[in-house]
């Protein structure tokens, strides 16, 4: 015991060097000159008393974790080894994360990581010390999840107290759902208020103008069917026409257009708190500790992202919400598998047959949408239909029936109405992104030949001056609505030579306008604040 106590310290300290080291190393720091062990320890940024402090921490955090690791884990020697395994690959990925996180983040290149042997024994450095910490971290948690007293026994003591918060636990506990609802309505009221008649984003006004047949951004972006008719599929157009119909009760019940915008915000809110409330039951169904249920219900309710996504005017409140019911439905439908697979003869088919029967309705409704969500529905259907053998006639009729209906609607009901399909662009952010950086950076190298051919898509003459690393609006902005088929063809040709000649400057293309989806930088997803929202309302009029 004393020689394993003795490695376990040993081990801590080791990890809590290369960790500080990782926490400590300025990697874009690049010097060329001078002794590489001493640009090597400048890299480091020196230590003061607060990091000897931090790192007396961090040796006592992983000595903690290894003690707790070895208390935990399983007598299986293979066993163990594959669990280690999975948390240093799963480490190692994010520890990657980091790095090409901050290169890209402060950089916009990766040229920081490999730019010199010295860079790259930085950069070795810093993954070492990353994936020792992450790795550490997540088979801690792996090994601690199972031994937390999350759920009450049946005999547990019921909640009785006379106090309020005894009282509300106890509601809580009994009445999940209502108790869950009535909580997030009663805390959103301020919110209701300030975000009255809803929070606005950039597309509210092509919503609006669609659903009566105006021209708008969008119309004028498009080869429409009919030049009478300016309803295009470049959003949902369930989402348009529900947007619509709000519009039309607001302005003949209430004579203002304020009220159409709030009872669209009104149904995603109370839409969004019915999920949410499902959620927390689920937990409760589970036998969640009723203490947790409420810590995730508040959540819910002050989040500052959680508040402003609440009554945005957007389609993706729905699309967010029904993905989180699905996830929900997901895991009932697994945890009943489970129980039918170990006790046949009580467990009732006919629920499994409830439950893929809401999936079944929630994939139609969700595609109507999110113009994508069909590639999620797929997915999810493909999941199921590989889990439950059983029932693969049944999953295989419901994803033909959702893929026949979304057929019917984008093939035969929007030409013969004459809705216009959503712009090519939409799917070619990626590509077009690409193409735009290389033109930045390697224009010397573009033959005339290649000029056209993208010129013919994109505007060649202002391309290099529309990109922005982080965002492919304006590169967008250049497509031809006009573009043929076959020009499109012949543009990826030249897309795929240029990728060959110089596949990094894709790579860094692409990770510009995603990095941030898996790295803790600087840079947050977009807030839809209530003074972007007034400038929207102020487009709008």
């Amino acid at each position: 015991m004393i020689a394993i106590d003795r490695y376990k310290k040993s081990l801590s300290c080791i990890m809590a060097v290369f960790t500080m080291m990782s926490l400590r190393m300025n990697l874009l720091k690049m010097d060329y000159k001078g002794n590489p062990l001493k640009r090597y320890l400048d890299a480091l940024s020196g230590f003061s008393l607060d990091q000897l402090i931090l790192f007396a921490g961090m040796i006592c955090l992983f000595y903690y974790m290894l003690k707790e690791i070895q208390r935990y884990r399983p007598e299986n020697k293979a066993e163990f080894r594959k669990d280690c395994c999975c948390a240093g690959l799963l480490g190692f990925f994010f520890a990657i994360c980091m790095i090409v996180g901050n290169a890209i983040e402060v950089n916009g290149e990766l040229s920081a990581l490999y730019m010199g042997k010295l860079q790259i024994f930085k950069s070795i450095t810093v993954l070492i010390g990353y994936t020792c910490l992450f790795s550490s971290v997540i088979i801690y948690l792996f090994y601690k999840w199972d031994h937390l007293t999350l759920c009450q026994n049946s005999n547990d003591e019921k909640i009785v107290s006379k106090t309020f918060g005894g009282r509300y636990l106890s509601f809580l506990e009994n009445h999940t759902f209502l108790c869950s609802f009535l909580t997030i309505v009663v805390l959103y009221i301020p919110y209701i208020v300030c975000s009255y008649p809803a929070i606005l984003q950039g597309d509210a006004q092509d919503f609006i103008l669609q659903g009566y047949n105006l021209p708008s951004l969008q119309s004028e972006r498009l080869v429409l069917l009919n030049k009478n008719v300016y309803l295009n599929a470049h959003h949902p157009v369930a989402y348009t026409m529900l947007v619509h119909i709000c519009m039309i009760i607001g302005k003949f019940l209430f004579k203002s257009w304020n009220a159409g915008l709030f009872l669209v915000s009104l149904i995603q809110f109370v839409f969004a708190a019915s999920v949410i409330s499902y959620f927390v039951k689920f937990l409760r169904e589970l036998r969640v500790n009723i203490k947790i249920c409420f810590v995730s219900l508040i959540y819910y309710c002050i989040s500052p992202r959680m508040v402003s996504y609440m009554f945005l005017f957007s389609k993706d409140v729905f699309y967010a919400y029904m993905m989180l019911f699905l996830i929900v439905l997901l895991a009932k439908i697994m945890i009943w598998k489970s129980l039918f697979t170990s006790n046949r003869e009580k467990c009732n088919k006919n629920i499994l047959l409830i439950y893929l029967a809401l999936i079944f309705l929630c994939g139609g409704f969700i595609v109507f949408f999110r113009n994508e969500a069909k590639y999620i529905v797929g997915i999810w259907f493909v999941f199921l239909i590989a889990h439950f053998k059983e029932y693969r006639k049944e999953l295989g009729i419901g994803l033909a029936l959702i893929l026949f209906l979304l057929f019917s609607i984008n093939h035969i009901i929007f030409p013969y109405l004459k809705i216009t399909p959503g712009s090519t662009k939409e799917m070619l952010s990626v590509p077009f992104q690409q193409t735009a950086r290389y033109i930045k950076e390697y224009s010397d190298e573009v033959t005339e030949k290649e000029k056209e051919v993208i010129d013919r898509v994109l505007n060649y003459d202002t391309l290099s001056e529309r990109y922005e690393a982080d965002r492919s609006d304006k590169v967008k902005d250049g497509w031809n609505k006009y573009t043929s088929k076959v020009e499109l063809k012949e543009y990826f040709s030249v897309w795929y030579q240029m990728l060959k000649k110089h596949p990094l400057v894709y790579a860094e293309a692409t990770l510009n306008n995603y990095y941030y989806y898996l790295y803790p930088g600087k840079r947050l997803a977009t807030n839809y604040s209530y003074s972007w929202s007034e400038k929207c309302m102020d487009s709008v009029e």
